[in-house]
C-alpha cells in the first residue's frame, strides 16, 4: 500500500475507530519523508489534527480544517468528499451537498468515485431526498462493495432513505444488513438503535 493510500485509509476510518488512525498516518507520513516527499509529508501531519477531529466527531473544527486545506489544493476530491461529511454532521445539509458533488465530479479513481457516492448518498438521505440517496448509494456499491465498516454505513444511510420514503419494511432490512455488516461499529450500533426504537414504536 503507498503511503497516499494509507493517508486516505486513514482518514476513512477515523469516524469508526478514533485514535488508531493516528498511528497509521503517523507510519504513512514517515514513508513519505523516507521517500524525500517532504512537502506532501507537511501537509499530512496537517491533516492528523482533522482525523482528530472527525474521530472525536468535532465535525465544526474537521469542516474550518478542510476549508483551510482547500485553499491549498481546492481541487482535492478525498478533501471536499471528507469536508461533505463533516458538514453534513453539523447539519449544513445544502453546502455538504455541494462539496460532495464537486468531490464526484472530481474523483479520478474507483475508489474516490465509490467514496463520495457513498458520502452523497447520506447527505441527501438526512436531507429527506430519499430516491436520490438510494442512487448513489447503489453506486457507491456498484462501484466498490468496500470494507464491512463502510458496508454498514451504506446500509444504515439506506435504512434513513427509506425511512423518509415510508418504506419501513425495507428500512428494517437495511437497518438488519448494517448491524450484520459491522455490528461493533459505529454504524452498525446505530443500526441497532433505530432498530429497536422501530420495534418498540410498532
Amino acid at each position: 500500500m503507498s503511503a497516499e493510500d494509507t493517508c486516505r485509509l486513514a482518514a476513512e476510518l477515523s469516524e469508526e475507530f478514533g485514535d488508531v488512525v493516528t498511528s497509521v498516518a503517523e507510519r504513512a507520513i514517515a514513508s513519505l519523508e523516507a521517500d524525500g516527499l517532504m512537502e506532501r509529508a507537511v501537509m499530512w501531519r496537517a491533516l492528523l489534527a482533522i482525523l482528530g477531529d472527525i474521530a472525536a466527531k468535532r465535525y465544526e473544527s474537521a469542516a474550518q480544517r478542510y476549508h483551510s486545506a482547500l485553499e491549498r489544493q481546492p481541487n482535492n476530491a478525498l478533501f471536499l468528499n471528507n469536508l461533505a461529511w463533516a458538514l453534513a454532521h453539523t447539519g449544513a445539509l445544502h453546502e455538504a451537498a455541494e462539496a460532495g458533488e464537486r468531490a464526484l465530479a472530481l474523483a479520478s479513481t474507483t475508489h474516490l468515485r465509490s467514496f463520495a457516492n457513498g458520502t452523497l448518498g447520506a447527505v441527501y438521505a438526512l436531507r429527506g431526498e430519499g430516491d436520490r440517496a438510494l442512487r448513489h448509494l447503489d453506486d457507491a456499491d456498484a462501484l466498490e462493495s468496500g470494507a464491512a465498516v463502510f458496508q454498514a454505513t451504506r446500509q444504515y444511510y439506506r435504512g434513513v432513505a427509506l425511512e423518509s420514503k415510508r418504506q419501513t419494511h425495507d428500512a428494517v432490512r437495511a437497518y438488519e444488513a448494517a448491524r450484520s455488516a459491522a455490528p461493533a461499529a459505529l454504524f452498525g450500533r446505530k443500526a441497532a438503535a433505530r432498530l429497536a426504537a422501530l420495534q418498540s414504536s410498532s
